[in-house]
């Protein structure tokens, strides 16, 4: 298989599910322990973060962020971001507020996935200055999708 063989990431991935079905696709650790899930776990969770956007009413050509540390979930949303025909906006995780506002102001981002509370307080000390922002989703302890401006 050849990336040119794809006419996008999207359809790349959902290949190379296919193909290694139950094979661990990624590792992580959690509560101590080392865990996986495999290429079937991958494109499903993929899948169930896409449709989600989905019914945020996210559309083909929208901008979705993903303000996060590396973790598993990251890759999950990039490829359900890309599922559901949006385009994801990636921020450094160590970003500050105001830059995390200026990135999200330019790149028009429509919606704004985060990692922890900290990421949570940041994006939330500066939403009245995004007109454009309708939802924030939470990994961890922010509230599990949140949604802004009356959407």
């Amino acid at each position: 298989m050849s990336t040119m063989d794809f006419p996008n990431l999207s359809a790349m991935h959902r290949a190379t599910c296919a193909k290694l079905g139950p094979l661990p696709a990624l590792r992580f650790k959690q509560d101590g322990l080392w865990r996986y899930f495999s290429w079937d776990d991958y494109r499903r969770q993929a899948d169930h973060f896409a449709a989600g956007l989905v019914e945020l009413g996210v559309q083909p050509g929208d901008r979705v962020a993903i303000l996060s540390e590396n973790r598993w979930e990251w890759l999950v949303a990039d490829h359900g971001i890309l599922s559901a025909g949006a385009v994801d906006v990636p921020i450094h995780a160590p970003s500050t507020a105001a830059q995390i506002q200026y990135q999200l102001e330019h790149s028009g981002a429509i919606g704004v996935l985060l990692s922890t509370r900290e990421q949570w307080e940041k994006v939330s000390s500066v939403k009245a200055q995004l007109p454009d922002l309708r939802f924030v989703i939470g990994m961890d302890e922010a509230p599990a999708t949140t949604r802004l401006q009356g959407y």
